[in-house]
């Protein structure tokens, strides 16, 4: 069946536009400078050394494929096409920012930073404006913030002077008190409130995008605040910058070291998948009912175009959308003629994290009978952070098929592609379900090392224990080809003993007594054990997994979801933390 005679056909439309900004875009011609920094290296010498891979992006026949587009939002999302910034007189990367290749965003967010700068340098010699993360090459999560992830962040030094008065620029983000000085370097530097109220005006002032936040502490706020009202700004505008800067709440810090901007989507980017949270301004234009209205032309191409990857690509469009008007249309593609178009499906409905869109998937496995589709079906719901999408994946780790790569052909041998057993361990890997544990268990007798290597890793790091087995009491190497048969079956029915003894505990319990067993003395999972759980980071793989799980729902922060650093970076990260907010709350 194909997907029109699932849902029907639907006659294309035009998206209704969607208006731009309060502005127009900046005119200014920035191709000839060609001013180069230690913090500020050229683009071409940017592309040399960037390390990330770069995100696909489902362009449509017809659009431009080398736009830089934001997808999703700022904690969830990434770049495609993400743009370096570029040299520019009066404004640089820190040094720190460019060791950690944190210097890439969107061409509206860019082009905003660079406005403000050049109003500010403007307005006084020698004022250069320092930038902190923006966002990686193609965006993701990184290791120092749970947002930057789309190219709408940027952190931004403050300007400031010497003792002597004059326009100097801090070495690295600074602490400022309500003295307006430095915490740091015995008060050396000053915050100059009559620059940073300009920088804030220029960023409001700029006519490419719309600033939705500025994020810094209060008693700068309020000092901000005051002099832009002395100094004639107009009432509209300090209506704007009244609600637009704040210190943010919660559990965040107060940013009493630099200020951190947000803008919200570009036009043509929400179109794309461009998604923000977080509150819309009365002056800023509703634009929901719009989206509504580019999904329409994309459902039409993914109804009836011609070519099933230009299909598939539509699907995946309308996922990234997350518009509630078009989930019956992606369900309905479950069951297209197309493999792809299948997968595409399973991809889209994956990205909206609901459910009824989970349950969808679950039970369209039930029928699925290509290879290709199922194993699509165990890599999105590993995606899914739930514990009926782990129960489902728990259910997959029986099976034993292979997972070709999407267009191969059919004849490709199953030792040349990794199983299905394989993907769903590694997809528990991150899962957390106490559920998933027998099944885990079960796979240790897998004959191939792979399979039982990775199922193990994923049981240590739901469980936060290893077992030892043998005279030694070592912990097996689960992925040796000279595994000891007598071992692993000791393993296996010590693991099936120790789960059914606890199978009864909460998971907090089996975190503690994890920890414990490995010499991390926790005692409870609170806020005063943070100190310990920092510690904990050092320890083996999946202890310094749960140490860091913990430490991000104790705080409410959660710096590279991933985890894809090293316990060492990890450990810096978390000590500074610690040591910053017991710092900050001394101070204010």
């Amino acid at each position: 069946m194909t997907l029109v005679a699932a849902v029907g056909a639907c006659a294309p439309l035009q998206p209704q536009s969607i208006a731009p900004p309060r502005h127009q875009g900046l005119s200014a011609d920035r191709a000839s400078l060609t001013v180069n920094h230690v913090g500020s290296p050229t683009p071409d010498a940017l592309a040399d050394r960037r390390p990330y891979s770069t995100p696909t992006f489902p362009f449509l026949p017809g659009e431009d494929v080398s736009a830089s587009v934001s997808v999703g939002n700022t904690s969830r999302g990434f770049i495609a096409n993400a743009l370096p910034v570029p040299p520019n007189p009066a404004l640089h990367s820190m040094p720190k920012a460019y060791e950690r290749e944190m210097t890439y965003g969107t061409r509206a967010l860019i082009d905003t930073l660079q406005f403000a700068a050049e109003q500010v340098a403007s307005q006084r010699d020698g004022a250069l404006l320092y930038l902190g993360h923006i966002a990686q090459d193609g965006g993701g999560n990184i290791k120092w913030s749970v947002s930057h992830n789309n190219g709408r962040d940027a952190d931004l030094s403050f300007y400031t002077t010497n003792p002597f008065g004059w326009t100097v620029q801090e070495p690295e983000f600074l602490h400022i008190g309500r003295d307006l000085v430095s915490r740091e370097h015995f008060g050396f530097y000053r915050f100059d409130v009559p620059l940073n109220a300009k920088l804030l005006k220029a960023l409001d002032d700029y006519q490419g995008s719309e600033l939705q936040y500025v994020f810094v502490v209060n008693h700068l706020r309020r000092r901000l605040m005051a002099y832009l009202a002395e100094d004639g700004t107009d009432e509209a505008q300090m209506t704007r910058l009244n609600l637009l800067v704040r210190q943010p709440g919660g559990r965040t810090l107060p940013h009493n070291d630099h200020f951190h901007v947000r803008v919200y989507c570009d036009p043509d980017d929400l179109c794309k998948g461009c998604i923000d949270t977080g509150k819309t301004w009365d002056w800023v234009e509703e634009r929901q009912s719009a989206v509504e209205q580019c999904a329409i032309p994309i459902a039409d191409l993914a109804l009836s175009g011609e070519d099933s990857d230009v299909r598939a690509d539509a699907i995946r469009r309308l996922g990234l959308l997350d518009d509630e008007t078009q989930h019956d249309l992606i369900a309905a593609a479950l069951r297209d003629d197309e493999v792809a178009v299948r997968v595409a499906a399973v991809e889209a409905l994956a990205m909206a994290n609901k459910r009824a869109a989970t349950y969808e998937i679950i039970a369209h496995d039930a029928v699925e009978e290509v290879p290709e589709v199922r194993c699509a079906i165990a890599r999105t719901l590993g995606s899914i952070h739930r514990s009926y999408a782990s129960e489902h994946l728990a259910l997959m780790l029986h099976d034993d098929l292979s997972c070709p790569e999407f267009g191969q052909p059919e004849t490709t041998v199953a030792d040349a592609t990794p199983p299905l057993a394989l993907i769903v361990a590694q997809a528990l890997e991150n899962s957390e379900s106490t559920a998933t544990v027998p099944a885990l268990i079960e796979r240790l007798s897998d004959d191939r090392p792979v399979v039982r290597a990775v199922a193990a890793a994923s049981l240590q790091k739901i469980t936060n224990r290893r077992m030892r087995v043998g005279e030694t009491a070592e912990a097996l190497d689960w992925g040796s080809e000279q595994l000891d048969p007598d071992l692993q079956s000791q393993a296996v029915r010590a693991w099936r003993e120790w789960y059914d003894d606890n199978k009864g505990e909460r998971r907090s319990k089996w975190l503690i007594s994890g920890f414990e067993s490995e010499g991390f003395s926790i005692g409870s999972l609170s806020r005063d054990s943070l100190p310990k759980l920092v510690k904990a980071i050092k320890g083996p793989t999946f202890i310094s997994f749960n140490a860091q799980r913990s430490l991000q729902r104790l705080t409410g922060q959660v710096p590279n979801a991933d985890l894809n650093w090293t316990s060492t970076e990890a450990s810096a990260f978390w000590r500074h933390y610690v040591h910053k907010r017991r710092d900050s709350a001394s101070r204010d």
